[in-house]
């Protein structure tokens, strides 16, 4: 297995800067200063030719209070990945429901 660290300074403005590539892939991981962190991962499958991009967004909100997002890539943009929480329900939120709180529609 081959793997390369690439180093470079930290840019201005971030605390913490890592990007490596292997044979089976990259990991790249930013935080800046004032608390917002990203992290994204390319795993490549060579039997179907693929390569499967996933990342991390978190960003410190008010005191005691982080915001976190996982993300996937599709064909052209990220998508959000919902957490797993044991017990918890998911259910589709009906467009009535969501136009009635637009103001454009009764529930």
């Amino acid at each position: 297995m081959v793997t390369s660290v690439l180093t470079a300074s930290v840019p201005n403005g971030d605390v913490y800067h890592e990007n490596t590539l292997s044979e089976n892939g990259r990991f790249f991981a930013n935080q800046t200063k004032d608390g917002i962190y990203y992290e994204e991962q390319g795993i490549l499958h060579p039997a179907s030719c693929t390569i499967l991009v996933t990342g991390l967004y978190r960003s410190e909100g008010t005191p005691d209070r982080t915001y976190e997002y996982l993300l996937m890539q599709d064909e052209d943009e990220y998508l959000t990945v919902e957490p797993y929480i044991p017990g918890a329900i998911y259910t589709q939120i009906e467009p009535r429901l969501i136009l009635s709180l637009l103001g454009g529609g009764k529930f």
